[in-house]
């Protein structure tokens, strides 16, 4: 499986899938997750539920069984980390604001050196 411990293994797997998931969707059970990982421990599983409970994007539904239900969608990675276009643009615009401050404070320096 890798040098990372099992339960980080199994975050890693609920994190990716959570974003195609909806608000109330059941997660996987203790059996179905230990048969695709080849895992044993119940607590194993729970470890790598607690995370995503204590971060609020999973709540633990009592009945009619204990089962984990997906409490909020998190965006998805690519949503996460894509800057607004606005953002970007004035980011140009100001990087070529300060390309032309430094072309004119050269061309100052030089001209204070000329003299």
């Amino acid at each position: 499986m890798g040098t990372e411990p099992a339960y980080r293994q199994i975050e890693a797997w609920l994190r990716d899938l959570l974003p195609d998931k909806s608000e109330g969707d059941l997660l996987p059970t203790i059996a179905n997750i230990c048969q695709r990982f080849g895992v044993s421990g119940v607590q194993t599983v729970r470890d790598a539920y607690q995370p995503l409970i204590e971060e609020g994007w999973i709540r633990v539904q009592q009945r009619p069984q204990r089962r984990w239900v997906v409490a909020k969608v998190p965006p998805r990675a690519s949503q996460q980390m894509a800057p607004p276009t606005a953002a970007l643009t004035r980011l140009a615009r100001i990087e070529e604001a300060l390309r032309g401050a430094l072309r004119d404070l050269e061309a100052l320096k030089g001209e204070i050196e000329r003299q």
